[in-house]
């Protein structure tokens, strides 16, 4: 099932500006007033490769002797954040892996941006899944299979890969036939598995210490909408019903336009209308 070349290859030397930063980054926390920025997140990464890790995708080999470290992020709300978070990597010649969802209330999986997206993730190196939510698919193995084949051979190409959306205990450590999931043991367990979810800052001193102590393989997930810049949770909610009105004004401009376009293009900015 493993591959190395399952996913696109990316240089394997980063850009001189992280290697540079790689190798006077001490091993820590970032800053607080650097947590959840996007400088803060490329620093983070810096003091990651410099503990020694090796960031691997969930279907790559690891190599012999290697401290292997799996970054992944849930789609759970910001494709444009995964993108940016995406390229931030690339310049540091960093694989990543990615999950987006098929029925988040957030975002539309199959538009055009989301799908460009998806593709310009895997062009540069990273492995893209799906992000599965229980309710949609109740934990079936054979329908879980079958809509990774659909969405690859359908829609766009994706990796044969799964993270399960709010996880039931069962799933945890489980095996699958077809797809690999970001919870099999060889990548999950207690000590080696941490996350910025629901925003908390834990995970920063958590990580420190693992690393500092070589702990290997490392799981850390980390959701791009926590880290667009400069937004407390108020505005992480108006930016998401600014993202939804532009999205329904844009649909009506483009595919009925005798109809709505005169009060669309007449209308106030979704900003201003929020």
């Amino acid at each position: 099932m493993k591959s190395a070349s399952a996913c696109c290859e990316i240089p394997t030397q980063p850009d001189e500006r992280y290697a540079r930063q790689a190798a006077t980054s001490p091993v820590g926390v970032i800053p607080q007033d650097r947590l959840f920025t996007w400088d803060g997140y490329a620093e983070l990464l810096s003091g990651i490769r410099a503990a020694g890790y090796e960031f691997l995708r969930f279907l790559d080999v690891p190599n012999a002797g290697t401290r292997s470290f799996y970054l992944r992020h849930d789609v759970d709300f910001s494709p444009r954040g995964a993108a940016r978070m995406g390229q931030i990597e690339a310049e540091a010649g960093i694989r990543a892996n990615y999950f987006f969802m098929l029925n988040p209330g957030t975002y539309l999986p199959l538009s055009v941006e989301t799908l460009s997206i998806l593709r310009d993730l895997r062009r540069d190196g990273h492995c893209v899944g799906l992000h599965v939510d229980g309710v949609l698919f109740d934990h079936d193995e054979p329908r879980i299979r079958e809509t990774l084949r659909w969405f690859s051979e359908c829609v766009q190409t994706i990796d044969p890969v799964i993270s399960f959306h709010r996880p039931d205990r069962m799933l945890l450590g489980k095996a699958f036939t077809g797809f690999v999931s970001a919870y099999a043991t060889e990548f999950f367990g207690q000590g080696r598995y941490f996350s910025d979810s629901r925003r908390n800052h834990e995970f920063n001193s958590q990580l420190k210490e693992q690393l500092t102590r070589h702990t290997a393989p490392i799981q850390l997930l980390l959701h791009p909408i926590w880290w667009e810049v400069g937004r407390d949770l108020a505005g992480y909610h108006r930016s998401l019903r600014i993202r939804h009105v532009e999205v329904v004004d844009r649909y009506l401009r483009e595919n009925c336009p005798k109809v709505f376009g005169g009060i669309v293009d007449s209308a106030r900015s979704a900003e201003e209308l929020l």
